[in-house]
């Protein structure tokens, strides 16, 4: 299997020079015109506006939805990638101070890594076939509140 690195740099596969090259990857993995520019080597002064230009242009455009239409064939079935993706949205959370999202996050990492059985397992060893009882929603009475 060819790596989304060789395939996606791969010269005879796309018209751009190479500078526009990286801006496509570098948009790709981190959203943002002007620093995507900046990354591939224009001058920082300048960036905001060839960012913007950059994106207008039809190749490009179309080479950053392929490098998309790649990473979510070959990022989907690998673990490593899963789990990066994962911690970004972590540090994102405890940035934000959102303190349950970055939990979950942890949580879902950990089952994804082997560390933390899903649910479906663990029904299936204890024997229950019954899904856990959903959490009481805040309209519902809890204990003695009738």
């Amino acid at each position: 299997m060819t790596s989304l690195r060789t395939a996606s740099l791969s010269p005879s596969a796309t018209p751009l020079s190479p500078r526009q090259e990286v801006f496509c990857h570098s948009y790709v993995y981190f959203p943002n015109a002007s620093n995507a520019a900046r990354e591939a080597g224009y001058e920082a002064a300048s960036a905001r506006q060839q960012g913007h230009r950059l994106l207008r242009i039809p190749a490009i455009a179309a080479r950053v939805a392929a490098i998309r239409r790649g990473m979510a064939e070959d990022g989907c079935r690998e673990t490593g990638v899963l789990l990066g993706k994962l911690e970004n949205i972590y540090n994102r959370a405890i940035e934000d101070r959102h303190y349950v999202a970055a939990a979950r996050t942890v949580e879902i990492q950990a089952r994804l890594a082997g560390l933390m059985p899903s649910v479906n397992e663990r029904l299936r060893a204890s024997g229950d076939n019954e899904p856990p009882a959903a959490a009481p929603t805040m309209d519902e009475p809890q204990g003695g509140d009738k």
